[in-house]
């Protein structure tokens, strides 16, 4: 395993131990070879491994490999074969199969010693389908300053990852993120009991146990994370401490004085080039320093204080080291003590890639403390290592820490997590935050890595964690080069005239309220951001959730996230009765950012049907709450003639007996001509099937009638058959989603299936109506064409090949405009996902409530397909606000 956490697990115990037996011994006099310890590392379907130490005066090893047939007898897999190797791995294996490896020892010719006695160990491997992992036991004992046994015990023998890491770097962190975390470690996987001993942790510190099922060729976790069931803390330290004070470099020298914390205490001290040094771990700095000196360590070893002069050269940093060392026993005493000497070096190994940091606070939903930072990156830098520290006091600077910049690079380096993208905001930062503690003092850091790998500076800084829900952290000391203010945190003034008006609805889904806010953008709107509250206690203004404007969209800028602007909705599950606070901020396609605009919307109390508007409790004072939905107008009868495209809410996409539902829009061609002048219209290519559609036109009829105000009323009667070919008459037939199925109807008889109305703006608006079916009442959302055949009513309808998706209303219609200027002319005006919400927008249809009767036998035809949600519920709120509390950004920017 590779270190995480600053530790090295330095020895490793395997799912198998070998146990022998005296076959296969080749008598030849003389001393016996020992016989090798093997143990079985790594076992999988198809392959496994094994170890084992070196055997003393062993020129080489023999090993056999067999198989256990189903009657207990051997079948030799792997002849006899010679290697000089301790270690092997057999592949091409059968799955969940017994084998048998024997190994021993050779001598040398004319060594007077004999071949050891075979150790002979059993591998089975495991199955193709592993069951799902989940671990009996994982436990921790023994625990020093400094290390730890571990034991861990799977259900099964299926492969899995381990390891001991500081439980600050996985609390609260989802399966996910441990993984991602780790994953750059995992080289080599166990598949059975483990019971070793881990070193290198660090004194009073907690850490804990995680281990999960892993494919190393794919790459990802097959269970989920076990973890330690409560962590563990590292005793104290109390060896020796050695304080390192550097005075100021002259005449190519510089004065260094050592000073242990025994009168006495024996160490090693040096000054050597920190280019040697860099990037190594204490006990790699230990053997460079041991291969560097050799025997002669143990002369520069120092008894109590030392002070002297060292040499450096020009333009050539250096770093001061002091440890105990125990030549005998080949390790620390101590911890290594280091402290920087600058004297104007340069090192070659650093990036210019770096990455300012602003830093921030606020609360998670479920009110715990939190700390973390705005980080900007430069133009050099391709990802950023981060990662934070919990101290034991206060402090202001690295020194009084013990530590120095490049350790804490090399510490962030080799420990730290790389930022995922989903932290990556709009302007190219990214956003961590930590769970902290009231009142503890924490180092931040980060260093940033260009595309080659190479890592820049190390950027910090200090923060005392705030005392309360209503305090405020105080920064106590930071990098020399950091900017916490001119890194791009500052809230851009409201440059644009980008806008989009909010309006909310309600439906029930799977037997869950669930609430959505759609937007209405202008011709300048290119991209939203949003923000999405759930309110304790509903409110009608800003004011009386102690929030400004300016408080607002400075929440969006610094927290918001991005809109999809294919869809222009978001929706939350909710409860009857509650209330909501929605607020975005438009930005144009030069990137300005217009004003905020919000809405506080509440669901009915109680909940009757299936869909709704909500109340709209408050809104800006520029808001237009109907979300620039419908305004209608009387139109004539010559109004509707002529050369349009149609443009769909969505789509349905089918195959075989399933559909699925999605936001596409699809763009038709059609042509509306006369049929019966001054009461009904044909209508030309209204279907994916273009050469049908324009060869057999459906009937839309015309109503002059005054209602509401409005006349020249357009609807749709369904079903209607098209043309008739052989014994097939092909039938316009209406389409609708209920109970979570799609249904059609062959033989209905609606007189309106779909209405429409000239709108304001000189496009055409056109809704399914609502009809009561026997499988309950439902809205009509598309028509398709099917084949009935006249000969056999009861036989199964057919469709055309080429009707592979439909066309969901809502539906506008564009006059005389090709489909890409239409599509844009409906996105600058009334946009249909304006429209989904066909429960808000039938109140401005007055007919629509009215009900229609099917065929008058009541014989109507059936058919159902199974089908997928039209729209998801998929957001998470950002957090609940209410009156009583002091409402304030989830993260707030914090400077010095």
């Amino acid at each position: 395993m590779k270190k995480f956490g600053l530790f090295l697990c330095l020895s490793l115990l395997f799912a198998f131990t070998g146990c022998s037996d005296s076959d296969d011994v080749e008598e030849q006099g003389g001393t016996v070879l020992a016989k090798p310890s093997v143990t079985v590392t790594t076992t999988t379907p198809s392959s496994f491994k094994v170890v084992w130490d070196a055997v003393s005066n062993a020129e080489s090893y023999k090993y056999r490999l067999t198989q256990e047939n189903e009657t207990g007898e051997e079948i030799t897999v792997q002849p006899e074969m010679s290697t000089s190797a301790t270690a092997l791995a057999f592949s091409d294996l059968s799955p969940r199969t017994k084998y048998i490896l024997r190994v021993r020892a050779i001598a040398a010719a004319g060594s007077g010693l004999s071949d050891s006695e075979a150790a002979k160990v059993f591998a089975t491997t495991l199955d193709e389908k592993p069951t799902e992992l989940t671990f009996d036991k994982i436990a921790v004992s023994n625990v020093s300053y400094q290390g730890a046994d571990v034991e861990i015990i799977p259900a099964a023998e299926n492969l899995y990852y381990w390891q001991v890491v500081e439980n600050s770097l996985v609390a609260d962190k989802s399966d996910r993120e441990i993984v991602e975390a780790l994953k750059d470690n995992i080289t080599e996987l166990t598949s059975g009991r483990v019971t070793t001993s881990v070193s290198g942790l660090k004194a009073e510190t907690q850490y804990t146990v995680v281990a999960f099922g892993y494919d190393l060729d794919k790459g990802q976790k097959t269970s989920a994370v076990a973890r330690l069931a409560q962590p563990f803390t590292t005793q104290a330290d109390s060896r020796m401490t050695i304080q390192i004070a550097v005075g100021a470099v002259a005449d190519n020298k510089v004065r260094v004085t050592f000073t242990p914390s025994q009168a006495d205490g024996a160490y090693f001290a040096d000054v050597v080039a920190a280019k040697e040094i860099a990037g190594k771990s204490d006990m790699e700095i230990v053997a460079l320093l041991q291969g560097k000196y050799g025997p002669e360590m143990t002369d520069i070893s120092r008894n109590g204080k030392f002070e002297g002069d060292f040499a450096v050269e020009d333009k050539t940093n250096y770093t001061a080291v002091a440890f105990g060392y125990s030549g005998a026993d080949k390790e620390l005493t101590t911890r290594l003590f280091t402290s920087e000497i600058k004297n104007g070096g340069t090192d070659a190994d650093v990036s210019e890639a770096w990455a300012n940091m602003e830093c921030i606070y606020g609360t998670y939903n479920d009110g715990s403390p939190a700390i973390g930072a705005n980080v900007y990156p430069n133009e050099h830098t391709n990802s950023i290592k981060m990662g934070m520290l919990t101290l034991t006091g206060s402090a202001s600077s690295l020194e009084q820490l013990g530590m120095t910049a490049e350790q804490l690079r090399d510490k962030i380096l080799k420990e730290g997590q790389t930022l995922p993208d989903d932290l990556k905001q709009d302007d190219g930062s990214y956003q961590p935050t930590y769970r902290v503690e009231y009142s503890k003092v924490y180092l931040i850091a980060n260093v940033a890595v260009d595309a080659a790998g190479k890592g820049g500076e190390v950027n910090w800084f200090i923060v005392k964690a705030q005392a309360s829900a209503q305090g405020k952290p105080e920064i106590l000391g930071m990098s020399e080069r950091n900017d916490d203010g001119s890194g791009g945190g500052d809230i851009p003034p409201a440059t644009s005239d980008a806008w989009a008006d909010l309006s909310a609805t309600w439906e029930v889904q799977n037997g869950e309220a669930v609430i959505f806010f759609d937007c209405a953008p202008n011709q300048s709107t290119t991209a939203i951001r949003y923000g999405a509250w759930s309110l304790k206690i509903p409110a009608g203004s800003l004011a009386e959730l102690d929030l400004s404007e300016a408080d607002l969209r400075a929440m969006i800028l610094t927290d918001g996230r991005q809109l999809n602007m294919e869809n222009l909705y978001a929706g939350f599950k909710a409860s009857a009765g509650q209330a909501w606070l929605f607020a975005i901020v438009a930005s144009d396609a030069a990137g300005n950012y217009g004003e905020v605009n919000w809405i506080i919307s509440q669901l009915p109390a109680e909940l009757s049907g299936t869909s709704g508007s909500c109340t709209t409790l408050g809104e800006s004072d520029k808001n237009d709450a109907s979300g620039g939905q419908i305004q209608l107008k009387s139109a004539a009868y010559e109004d509707y003639l002529g050369n349009w495209t149609l443009i769909s809410a969505g789509s349905t996409e089918i195959s075989g007996t399933q559909v699925k539902i999605t936001d596409n829009k699809l763009t038709y061609a059609i042509r509306i001509e006369e049929n019966v002048k001054g009461q009904s219209y044909k209508v030309y290519g209204w279907n994916t099937d273009s050469a049908f559609a324009e060869a057999h036109p459906f009937v839309m009829d015309y109503d002059p009638t005054e209602e509401e105000g409005i006349s020249g009323w357009i609807g749709i009667p369904l079903a209607q058959k098209l043309v008739t070919e052989e014994k097939i008459d092909w039938t316009l037939c209406p389409r609708f989603v209920l109970n979570n199925n799609y249904y059609y109807y062959s033989n209905t008889d609606m007189k309106q299936a779909f209405i429409g109305a000239s709108e304001a703006s000189g496009m055409v608006v056109i809704l399914g109506s609502t009809y009561t079916f026997d499988v309950g009442s439902a809205q009509m959302m598309a028509m398709s064409i099917m084949g009935l055949d006249n000969t056999n009513p009861q036989a199964q309808p057919t469709t055309r090949p080429l009707e592979t998706t439909h066309a969901i209303g809502p539906f506008i219609l564009v006059k005389d405009t090709p489909a890409t200027a239409a599509l844009k002319r409906v996105r600058a005006g009334r946009t249909i996902d304006a429209l989904s919400h066909l429960a808000s927008v039938r109140s401005g249809f007055a007919r629509f409530s009215t009900a229609a009767t099917l065929s008058e036998n009541g014989a109507s035809t059936q058919r159902v397909i199974k089908q997928m949600a039209t729209r998801q519920a998929a957001g998470e709120p950002d957090g609940v606000l209410g009156a009583a509390d002091p409402s304030k950004p989830r993260m707030t920017i914090l400077r010095r």
